[in-house]
């Protein structure tokens, strides 16, 4: 009878043995189903963020003006020492008569020395601190010969998105040269 008993008991501890490990097998396979539902969100959303990086690359690429994206280098002081071009477009490497190479990775201050003004660098540095768009309409030889240029610098993070606009370029004079 003792062994009988022993049995059942036996029997009652291997069916809650089994029942717990059901259990844990199962939220092992709900676990697994979240942790591939994540994934392949991750994987959904890593795809559009390629696909409007294209896009935006594209558009970059397709624009007239000369876009560059500068980022500020700061010195041990924090202060600005030094604009780095991180983003130009073709436009922006016909204006300067040069190579795209030659201007990513480059200071601003190297690779389009007429732009290293000290009323330019107040200017973009006032925007680079206080976040507002600058425009500035300057003489000066970007590489191709002496021209007019709008420059449009605007803040983005810690650095400056600089659009470059040839107004001497036909067809890109400004309203009120054109108007009669």
């Amino acid at each position: 009878m003792v062994f009988l008993a022993f049995a059942v008991l036996a029997m009652a501890v291997l069916t809650l043995l089994l029942l717990r490990t059901l259990r844990a097998l199962t939220r092992a396979r709900q676990a697994e189903g979240r942790a591939l539902t994540l994934l392949e969100e991750r994987d959904r959303e890593s795809r559009i963020r390629a696909e409007a990086e294209q896009r935006v690359k594209q558009v970059v690429e397709a624009a007239r003006n000369g876009i560059l994206l500068l980022s500020a280098r700061r010195g041990s002081d924090g202060d600005v020492a030094g604009l780095e071009v991180v983003l130009a477009n073709a436009s922006a490497a016909r204006i300067a008569n040069t190579d795209r190479d030659r201007l990513v990775g480059g200071l601003l201050r190297d690779v389009l020395p007429a732009l290293a003004v000290p009323a330019l660098r107040a200017q973009w540095l006032h925007v680079l601190e206080e976040g507002y768009t600058s425009i500035a309409e300057v003489q000066a030889d970007l590489g191709t010969g002496p021209g007019r240029y709008e420059l449009r610098a605007e803040r983005v993070q810690d650095g400056l998105l600089l659009t470059i606009r040839d107004l001497d370029e036909p067809g890109r004079r400004g309203p009120e040269e054109g108007s009669e």
